[in-house]
C-alpha cells in the first residue's frame, strides 16, 4: 500500500488515510444532594466549537503529483472511510453531544477544498436528518450537537454530506458509509449518590441513596427512578436483597437490616439502550 504523510491538527503521521481526531470532554463534578425540580436541571452549556473544514488539517501530500487546480485535484468527491463515534447521553434540551473520534477520509482528497462535513443521524430506526460537524479548539474534540427530543435507543451514522469552497466549484456530495453503532442514552442525575452504615456491632447494615433521578426530556428535568436494586454476592452471582423505590420528590430511599454473615453489595439500575445505569458496588461487610 503506498504511504502518505498527512498532517493531524499539525502533527505528522505516515497512514493510508486522512483524519480529524478529538479527545474526550470531562464529567462535571457531583454537587450536594436537592430536591428535584429546577434545581436539577443540568447545567450544560454549549461549546465554544465552530464548523469542521477541511483546512484543520494542515495539508495532505502524497507520492503522486497533483496539478495546481483546485478542480482537477478533486478529481473525485471525498470518499469517506470510517466514522468512528461515541454513544452520548441527553441531560438537558439543547446541548447534547456525539462525540467522534475520527473522520477517515481516502488520501487522495484534497482536503483545502472541503467546506465542512454534515452527519446523517439515524436513532432507533428513524432518521433525524443531518447534523453539521463542529471542531472544538479548546477541547481538541469533534462532535454533533443535538437536542435532547432526538430519541432513544440504538444509533448510527448513515451518511455524510460534504460541502466544499466556492472555488473549488463542486458541489456538496453524499457518501453513504455508515458509522459504528452507538447509543443515545438519558442521563442520570450527577448528584445521585449511594452509601452504607453499620451498626456499633456491625450487625445492622444500612444502605441510603439519594438524588437517584433519570433525565427526562418532558420536563427538561430529572425525575426520580421508579425503582433500583440492593444486591449481594454469593458463589451463584449477585442476588437481590431489597427492592428500594426512591421519594419521588428527592430520589432518597433506605433500608436497614441484620445479618452476622459478611457479603459484597451493590445498588445497581442496570444499563439499557435507553438509560446510563447506575452500579455502586461496596466492601465485604
Amino acid at each position: 500500500m503506498r504511504s502518505t504523510i498527512v498532517r493531524r491538527f499539525g502533527a505528522a503521521i505516515s497512514v493510508s488515510a486522512l483524519a480529524l481526531s478529538l479527545g474526550t470532554v470531562p464529567s462535571s463534578a457531583a454537587e450536594s444532594p436537592q430536591p428535584f425540580g429546577a434545581a436539577s436541571k443540568a447545567t450544560e452549556g454549549p461549546r465554544d466549537g465552530r464548523l469542521a473544514t477541511g483546512a484543520d488539517l494542515q495539508g495532505a501530500t502524497s507520492t503522486t503529483s497533483r496539478s495546481s487546480s483546485s478542480a482537477e485535484i478533486m478529481a473525485t468527491a471525498a470518499n469517506v472511510v470510517e466514522i468512528p463515534a461515541h454513544s452520548a447521553v441527553v441531560n438537558n434540551p439543547l446541548y447534547n453531544y456525539i462525540d467522534i473520534d475520527e473522520i477517515w477520509v481516502s488520501a487522495s482528497t484534497n482536503t483545502e477544498v472541503i467546506d465542512g462535513f454534515e452527519l446523517k443521524l439515524s436513532v432507533d430506526g428513524v432518521s433525524r436528518g443531518y447534523f453539521p460537524v463542529y471542531y472544538d479548539d479548546i477541547e481538541d474534540v469533534l462532535f454533533v450537537e443535538i437536542p435532547d427530543t432526538i430519541g432513544l435507543g440504538k444509533s448510527l451514522f448513515t451518511a455524510t454530506r460534504v460541502n466544499y469552497t466556492e472555488e473549488s466549484g463542486q458541489t456538496p456530495t453524499i457518501d453513504g458509509t455508515n458509522s459504528n453503532y452507538f447509543y443515545v442514552r438519558r442521563d442520570i442525575d450527577e448528584r445521585a449518590t449511594a452509601e452504607y452504615s453499620l451498626s456499633p456491632s456491625g450487625y445492622t447494615k444500612t444502605f441510603n441513596i439519594s438524588s437517584m433521578g433519570i433525565y427526562s426530556p418532558s420536563i427538561d428535568s430529572f425525575r426520580a427512578l421508579s425503582s433500583i436494586k440492593l444486591q449481594y454476592k454469593t458463589s451463584d452471582g449477585w442476588k437481590t436483597k431489597k427492592t428500594l423505590y426512591p421519594d419521588a420528590d428527592t430520589g432518597s430511599a433506605s433500608y436497614s437490616f441484620g445479618r452476622t454473615t459478611k457479603f459484597y453489595y451493590r445498588i445497581i439500575s442496570s444499563r439499557t439502550s435507553t438509560w446510563v445505569g447506575f452500579t455502586k458496588t461496596f466492601p465485604k461487610i
